[in-house]
Order: structure tokens, then C-alpha cells, then sequence
């Protein structure tokens, strides 16, 4: 069973005018759907595709049984309409959790303010 966000791709970083590298490995700097930022890598059966900055992609987050971490790897692309309804979908729920949190917050200080005996 694994983990993954989706994410959305910030920069592309791999060998090229800008870029020396020891290797052909892609790293993507991203903005998970919880508005945390990382750079993880793209996994290799991946690097003959078009990648943009603003695709959607879909990140393994899944422990390495090996290693006990995350993968942390790109594992697929998601373009057009598709990643853009997967991305609106964890950006409102994140709004919604955002939001209840803030309500909760405002009720325990109104509970704080009414019990106040100065």
C-alpha cells in the first residue's frame, strides 16, 4: 500500500546550461497539495517525458522498506484538466482543514475571554 501527493512542479533541475551533475538523475522542486516544499527526485522511466514547471505530478511517498524512509520520487505526470481537477480538489480540502482550525481557535479564546475574572 503506498503514500503520495500530489504536488505541483516549482523547477526542474538536471544536467544543462545552468546545471553540472555527476549523473542523468532529474530532481523537481515542489509544492505538495499542503503547501510544503521538496525536492524530490523523478523516477528514471519518466525522464523521456515532457515535464513543465506547473504540471501536476504525483509523488511516492511511500516507506523504502530498505532504507525506512520515504521514497520521495516522482512517479507520474498528470497534464491538463486532469491535474489541475486533482490539484483544485487538495487545495480546497486544505481550505476546509485550514479553516475549521481557525474556528476552533476563536471558540477556545472566546471560552478564555468569558471565564476571565480580572
Amino acid at each position: 500500500m503506498g503514500i503520495y501527493h500530489p504536488c505541483k512542479v516549482l523547477k526542474i533541475l538536471k544536467s544543462g546550461k545552468d546545471i553540472v551533475a555527476s549523473d542523468t538523475s532529474t530532481q523537481i522542486i515542489v509544492e505538495a497539495w499542503d503547501e510544503l516544499q521538496w525536492t524530490i527526485s523523478l523516477d528514471p522511466k519518466l525522464n523521456n517525458e515532457t515535464l513543465n514547471e506547473g504540471d501536476v505530478v504525483l509523488g511516492d511517498w511511500s516507506v523504502n522498506n530498505d532504507t525506512k524512509a520515504p521514497n520521495m520520487i516522482v512517479i507520474k505526470i498528470i497534464k491538463g484538466k486532469k491535474g489541475e481537477e486533482i490539484w483544485k480538489t487538495y487545495k480546497e480540502y486544505l481550505k476546509k482543514q485550514k479553516n475549521k482550525q481557525t474556528q476552533q481557535v476563536q471558540q477556545q479564546q472566546q471560552q478564555q475571554a468569558a471565564s476571565y475574572m480580572g
